[in-house]
């Protein structure tokens, strides 16, 4: 899915993915065209941040 489908999927904004991909914690798959093709992994991953960030833990 790309961006703006994960964004919506996950509640995080695209400014958020963007930032976590330059991070480092997110790492999407990019198609021909240079797109960012987020998977169920992904969405997993952000889960992850998601509940990391409610608990109040560094995400550095």
């Amino acid at each position: 899915m790309n961006i703006q489908e994960f964004a919506e999927e996950t509640g995080l904004s695209k400014d958020t993915l963007r930032l976590y991909e330059k991070k480092q914690l997110l790492i999407p798959a990019r198609t021909s065209g240079n797109y960012r093709c987020y998977n169920q992994t992904d969405a997993a991953t952000a889960k992850v941040i998601i509940n990391l960030k409610r608990g109040k833990r560094s995400l550095k």
